[in-house]
């Protein structure tokens, strides 16, 4: 059997959760692929689970902790496919989803990564809803696209392995909005296929919801302001919609600090949002509000965040 994909599964203490998402791999339909699991300094029973697996594809190494971007990195650079997958501990892939993918690169040499829709689940593996529910999906060029939303999730990305010679691997100086940094690389470059059918499952539970909003929203600016000097021709293409990308971003930022009582933090960031679309409204709201001391929370909007960092 030809090895075609190298599946990638940081771990890092997941023993509630990372025989199913093993379990999810083995029971693909499409059966040439490894399992490459990184373990980022487990301290529970994660390694022991791993190693009771008897299956010879399975590739279990151990590292000292040093965030999910360094354990992505040394999977790709211990992976043996043509095509890479990744997949968090918690998280699961339904039966189909490899056969789904796997034809559409090997079709189309162009495409550098493909990706589809997935399922928002509950700790019981109840559904929530469709990833696409709150965003629109893209194919072909999306540089454009993307950049205004982040809406790849990764748990369903497949990437051609040969790509990231070019594009670069994870940027370790990020830790909550990597993988968003390395599809914008990918579409800078490459056309990019979406499959209209949830081929995974993406877990909400207690641990993942605790997501440093603020540091994920910092990031993100960041993120947006490099790229954006780095591509000007996004500026040809989307005119206004840059500056309103960035006033969500920060007003998103200015909402983090909001949540966290972080007041006058918060007010420079409604300001920022203000600049880049003075007819956004949210944030002379917010802005009242951080000047009042007032923080409205909103669990939705929370949520919608905590998906896109960690599906981006």
């Amino acid at each position: 059997m030809t090895l075609k994909v190298s599946v990638i599964i940081p771990v890092y203490n997941a023993e509630k959760f990372i025989k199913g998402t093993i379990d999810s791999v083995l029971a693909q339909t499409y059966q040439k692929f490894e399992i490459i699991v990184i373990d980022d300094g487990s301290t529970d029973k994660s390694a022991e689970i791993i190693k009771s697996f008897d299956d010879k594809r399975i590739i279990y190494t151990y590292q000292k902790n040093q965030g999910v971007s360094a354990a992505r990195n040394k999977g790709i650079l211990e992976s043996n496919g043509k095509y890479i997958a990744f997949l968090d501990h918690d998280d699961l892939w339904l039966p189909e989803k490899l056969e789904r993918q796997i034809p559409i690169l090997e079709a189309n040499a162009n495409v550098g990564l493909v990706y589809s829709d997935c399922y928002i689940i509950d700790l019981n593996r109840h559904v929530l809803r469709r990833y696409f529910k709150d965003h629109r999906p893209h194919r072909g060029k999306v540089l454009p696209d993307l950049f205004l939303d982040d809406f790849i999730p990764c748990l369903t990305a497949i990437i051609r392995k040969s790509i990231l010679n070019h594009t670069g691997f994870f940027n370790l100086e990020l830790s909550i909005v990597e993988e968003y940094d390395l599809f914008l690389r990918i579409a800078e470059s490459y056309e990019i296929e979406y499959i209209d059918l949830p081929l995974a499952e993406y877990r909400i539970h207690e641990t993942n919801f605790s997501k440093n909003f603020v540091l994920g929203s910092q990031e993100l600016i960041k993120l947006l302001s490099k790229f954006f000097v780095k591509a000007p021709k996004i500026k040809e293409a989307l005119g206004t919609k840059v500056n309103l990308r960035f006033c969500e971003a920060h007003y998103s930022l200015a909402r983090a600090y909001s949540f966290q009582r972080q007041f006058l933090e918060s007010r420079k960031d409604f300001l920022a949002s203000i600049k880049y679309n003075p007819l956004y409204i949210k944030s002379y709201i917010g802005y009242l509000c951080s000047l009042l001391k007032i923080v409205i929370p909103n669990r939705e909007n929370a949520l919608k965040n905590l998906i896109s960092f960690k599906i981006d």
